[in-house]
């Protein structure tokens, strides 16, 4: 092989060395119709990240949006944290986003919060609602926080009892 290949050769390797994995968070721009009243609308929604790890809670961290954005209808606030949904479903989720404690809850609540009343309304399944409440409390403030975590342990511990022995008692 004569040098110019071989150096050729050899800056490829560096490049592709040094290069590493694809480490990236995506955004991409979604259109979506919402279940609760027909709404279109189109709305900006992570498309890939990656997660280095995870913290105790289960926050994944890393070039990566956790917990991973919910889409929100605009309109009524309804927010889109399951794909489909029954009749029987829809109905329910459409009285309960259309009352009135509902509709204020979208502009002093997080994604996830909302989505665990719903899931609620539905009557899911404890865990299920506890994973979810978790969650809201990566997006709560610092003002809401307290209130979610409370609300998190205690649907974790009602949900698992087994989980009794990590609360904190005074």
């Amino acid at each position: 092989m004569d040098r110019r290949k071989a150096w050729a050769c050899a800056g490829m390797w560096l490049a592709l060395a040094a290069a590493g994995p694809a480490q990236a968070l995506t955004i991409m721009e979604m259109d979506y119709v919402c279940p609760v009243g027909g709404e279109r609308f189109r709305q900006e929604t992570a498309g890939s990240g990656t997660a280095f790890g995870h913290f105790l809670d289960g926050q994944a961290y890393g070039p990566i949006m956790s917990p991973w954005p919910l889409a929100q209808c605009p309109g009524n606030g309804f927010v889109m944290y399951r794909d489909d949904f029954t009749p029987a479903e829809l109905e329910v989720l459409t009285a309960f986003v259309e009352g009135q404690d509902y509709q204020q809850a979208p502009q002093t609540e997080t994604t996830y919060w909302l989505a665990a009343r719903l899931q609620e309304a539905l009557g899911a399944p404890l865990a299920d609602r506890a994973g979810t409440l978790m969650r809201a409390t990566w997006q709560a403030p610092p003002t809401q926080y307290p209130h979610y975590v409370e609300a998190a342990a205690a649907a974790a511990f009602a949900a698992f009892p087994q989980l009794q022995w990590m609360a904190c008692t005074q």
